[in-house]
């Protein structure tokens, strides 16, 4: 069952969001300028040694959403690579009860 809402979290640098198994429902990545693209890992893990699951690029603000979302087994870490000015993401805890239900 889906949450009613997900936690957010925002970072202008590499970041643990959650440390444990969630699920990744959206992403929202600002580039700092848009004459290059701003590069994102989305990280299962809790560093930046561990497996990345995605390396989205966009050069312009985007928000990608994920249905169904994607399950993260270790942990969430964001690694903004190139050219982001901020990132939030919406996640779940897996495991967690929905507090609005």
């Amino acid at each position: 069952m889906r949450p009613q809402s997900v936690l957010t979290k925002r970072i202008t640098a590499d970041d643990l969001v959650y440390r444990g198994k969630c699920l990744v429902y959206w992403v929202m990545i600002t580039p700092a300028t848009t004459d290059t693209a701003g590069v994102l890992n989305i990280i299962d893990g809790q560093s930046t040694g561990d497996q990345i699951r995605m390396s989205p690029a966009v050069e312009l603000c985007r928000v990608l959403s994920f249905d169904p979302p994607f399950r993260m087994e270790l942990g969430l870490y964001l690694e903004p690579v190139s050219n982001i000015d901020d990132v939030t993401i919406g996640y779940w805890p897996v495991n967690v009860s929905d507090p609005g239900s």
